[in-house]
């Protein structure tokens, strides 16, 4: 997926201008709804996607560690939960783009994984790598 993510940043700014941005989420636009599929794949800059790439690779690994299917359904869950979140709440005449509400969704997945485990050894290695890797 980190692949895919740089191959899309990469074609969008050097070669097309940044036009895939238009892509994005629209805060409570009916064309905005796209940009749920979308936004996460697309970053507004090289820098952007250089900040979320550390955080993904750490936190996805961490979900991935309870396998495949697992990784599958929190990265498709919080792909459209933060999505949706961004379209309803987001501020009017924006564009949100980005992987970092799928970075906060991993994120909170840990933490009430470990607070549901009750593993505090866990919960607190996954909360502070978590917390070292956020953006």
């Amino acid at each position: 997926m980190i692949t895919i993510l740089w191959i899309l940043e990469l074609v969008d700014s050097l070669l097309l201008g940044g036009a895939l941005n238009r892509l994005g989420i629209r805060p409570r636009r009916l064309i905005g709804l796209r940009g749920i599929l979308f936004a996460p794949l697309l970053h507004g800059s090289l820098g952007h996607l250089a900040a979320n790439t550390v955080p993904l690779i750490v936190l996805g690994w961490l979900i991935l560690l309870r396998g495949v299917n697992e990784f599958a359904i929190v990265t498709a869950v919080v792909w459209i939960v933060s999505g949706l979140g961004a379209w309803l709440f987001g501020g009017s005449n924006t564009n949100h783009l980005g992987a970092s509400g799928v970075v906060f969704g991993y994120f909170g997945f840990l933490l009430l994984r470990g607070y549901f485990e009750q593993s505090t050894g866990r919960s607190r290695s996954r909360c502070s790598s978590a917390y070292s890797t956020a953006d």
